[in-house]
């Protein structure tokens, strides 16, 4: 069984997902945006990324040294439809080449694919049963500037590009009230 579970950033995605596995502990609950971040670590596909953006968005120095400077990515595609189609491209491709190894080797598993941009990828149509999660603006944005350390302009720059989903695309919408 696939579940989809999808939203802007800072609607509770996460909090939603851990009701869920709480409701059935056998779902597995596959974070899309800290598998993209390992992806990122891939020597392959950092080159790629490099090519696409510029060198400029690695780390010189420093705890991160040699890692890509996710900041800076998001301050050049957020602003750039193209450069963000292409970056996302190039993350899926990996990101979709892994989830196939994995539901290969676990045909009977059941598992949660929580992602804002689980819609841009394949598997959003395999699921089973999808839910858009939303959430009240003035408590997501409070939260997304806290949890990501980002100022409400930056904020808003990221959503000026998030995807505007189509709520008759998915089986339930799910309003957090938090």
């Amino acid at each position: 069984m696939l579940i989809g579970v999808c939203g802007i950033s800072g609607v509770g995605k996460n909090w939603f997902c851990k009701h869920l596995q709480i409701i059935n502990p056998d779902l597995v609950h596959l974070d899309l945006d800290v598998l993209c971040h390992d992806i990122l670590r891939s020597d392959d596909i950092k080159n790629k990324v490099i090519d696409l953006l510029g060198s400029f968005i690695i780390f010189k120095s420093g705890k991160y040294k040699g890692d890509i400077n996710r900041r800076k990515v998001a301050e050049l595609i957020y602003n750039n439809k193209y450069l963000m189609t292409k970056y996302l491209d190039i993350i899926y491709t990996e990101l979709e080449i892994r989830l196939d190894t994995l539901f290969k080797y676990n045909p009977n598993g059941s598992f949660i694919l929580n992602g804002a941009l689980l819609t841009q990828s394949k598997y959003f149509n395999k699921c089973d049963i999808t839910y858009l999660i939303k959430r009240k603006d003035k408590n997501r944005i409070d939260s997304v500037m806290k949890r990501d350390g980002i100022t409400k302009n930056q904020l808003a720059m990221r959503d000026k590009n998030a995807i505007d989903y189509n709520e008759n695309d998915f089986t339930y919408i799910v309003i957090n009230t938090k």
